[in-house]
């Protein structure tokens, strides 16, 4: 039933915001209830997992922190390492996670009954069992702790902030600077050493505009809204909020008008990227909100992620048709790249991007008055990263960095009975190759795999599953068959063109 409604609020009026009032009175409601199912579905799937594969061994009698386990379950089709979340573990109680091969990862509480943690490997589509470790079992054998630059005794808990913010941020792909409006006033890529920032300029730049379109007033954005930019009108003193082996995180205010946005900065000692965790009291009219990133790269063209792939606009106004593209619609990331160097913008939610001569612009909020005479008006939250890399696009994986900021990994406590380990329903050994989607078959026979290539090459690839298959076909859309592909028990190999589209029925053995 939740799918039902989310596809019919997929009107094109209701998702750009250009619908009356009461319809968005009832898909509040309604998505209010979709996502509090979805996470407790998720959750419910998550500790069935777990039983599955830490509930088959024996009793260890009386539990220890380091007997308990947890379940981190990755739902994109690449391995992958990111944070984790778990709740229901007291304050104290765990100093690490250890993954079966004795890799320990140092957690850092977030309240008083959920901790967070950096975890390395999670197989594609599949999951990976963890250890939970108090202080007295860090001498157990394994690899040595992981604390990425903080001293052991700061694992186990968000550890007592150091002092004041410094304004600096440094870890093994980047250093960012900030001046006191948690503005950016130096990016460097470290491994280039690039600075990624135009000189005497700033980053993380947030500005308002007046926005009276000509016409259609929750549709167009004219671009002479360019013309009257507004900074904000007061800015709070940057508060360090949490410092730790996992992650700092820094909060600032911005007062615009009757309007107040609140954000949390977050750095990853293990992550190349930073996010800016927004919250909006929006209380005004007729008025644009923008961030701004403007980058140093020498390019002609931006990329734009787009559904099933992306595509190229010029970042010049050499011509009047290239002047009219002064906002481009994509998805989940923007990217600027030169041959060596490169600055993604990704967001969770937000789909308005701009890049003119380096400068990359992100819309967040737009609250015209018609036909929804209070468009915008209420509390936002989403969240926008910077990613600097090497290399272009391709190389940097800014799809996958995408995903991961926009489906956090799932995790859930598991008994502490089997021995755990590392599982993957389904991989593709090439990484231009992205596992879209996963599940059974309309027609109830098999499950239904969607690939599509990103990166505009030509590949062989191999699709490795976790199960044991008897056939596979390849079909169209409609799940429809189009031929038959040899099997080898748990692969199968195929060829792939760019951007190419690939669906196949994919049938269990024995069923």
């Amino acid at each position: 039933m939740g799918w039902d409604i989310i596809l019919l609020n997929r009107f094109h009026d209701i998702i750009p915001g250009s619908a009356i009032g009461p319809v968005y009175d009832q898909t509040d409601r309604e998505y209010e209830v979709i996502l509090k199912s979805g996470a407790e579905t998720a959750l419910h799937l998550a500790e069935d997992l777990g039983d599955r594969i830490c509930g088959q061994g024996k009793d260890t009698g009386r539990e220890k922190p380091g007997d308990r386990k947890v379940i981190v379950i990755n739902t994109q089709g690449y391995e992958r390492e990111d944070t984790v979340t778990v709740s229901g573990v007291a304050r104290g109680e765990t100093a690490f996670a250890c993954d079966c091969l004795g890799h320990r990862f140092p957690v850092q509480y977030t309240g008083e009954d959920t901790l967070i943690f950096h975890a390395k490997g999670i197989p594609s589509c599949g999951c990976a069992v963890y250890s939970l470790m108090g202080a007295e079992d860090s001498g157990r054998s394994g690899p040595a702790a992981e604390h990425s630059g903080y001293a052991a005794e700061h694992s186990g808990y968000a550890a007592e902030c150091p002092g004041p913010w410094s304004g600096f941020f440094e870890n093994d792909w980047y250093r960012a600077e900030f001046n006191d409006k948690m503005e950016l006033v130096s990016l460097v890529e470290k491994g280039t050493g690039g600075q990624l920032l135009k000189e005497g300029r700033v980053g993380n730049q947030l500005l308002t505009f007046e926005d009276r379109p000509m016409n259609w007033d929750n549709w167009d954005v004219d671009m002479y809204y360019q013309r009257k930019p507004y900074h904000a009108e007061l800015v709070t003193a940057p508060v360090l909020k949490e410092w730790g082996p996992v992650r700092t995180v820094v909060s600032i205010s911005h007062r615009f008008a009757g309007s107040l946005v609140e954000q949390d900065i977050v750095f990853y000692p293990n992550l190349p990227r930073i996010d800016f965790v927004t919250r909006a009291d929006w209380r005004d009219h007729h008025v644009l909100l923008r961030v701004y990133f403007p980058a140093q790269i020498n390019a002609a063209k931006a990329t734009y992620e787009i559904q099933f792939g992306n595509v190229e606009r010029e970042t010049t106004s050499n011509h009047s048709w290239d002047t009219a593209k002064f906002e481009v619609c994509a998805h989940k990331w923007a990217d600027l790249s030169e041959n060596g160097l490169g600055l993604s913008l990704l967001n969770d939610c937000k789909y308005g991007h701009s890049i003119r001569d380096g400068e990359m612009g992100l819309t967040l909020i737009k609250s015209g008055t018609y036909p929804n005479e209070n468009a915008d008006i209420g509390i936002h939250e989403f969240t926008y990263s910077i990613y600097p890399h090497k290399g272009r696009w391709q190389e940097a994986r800014t799809v996958e960095m995408a995903y991961g900021l926009n489906s956090p990994l799932v995790s859930a406590l598991a008994p502490a009975k089997g021995p755990g380990g590392f599982w993957s329903k389904v991989s593709v050994d090439q990484p231009c190759c992205f596992v879209e989607m996963m599940k059974k078959a309309e027609d109830g026979n098999g499950y239904i795999l969607c690939i599509y290539e990103n990166r505009n090459t030509r590949t062989s690839m191999t699709v490795n599953l976790g199960f044991e298959i008897s056939h596979v076909e390849e079909c169209d859309l409609l799940e429809r068959t189009l031929r038959s592909i040899e099997t080898d028990g748990h692969r199968f190999k195929d060829f792939i063109k760019p951007y190419e589209i690939k669906t196949y029925r994919v049938s269990h053995a024995g069923v």
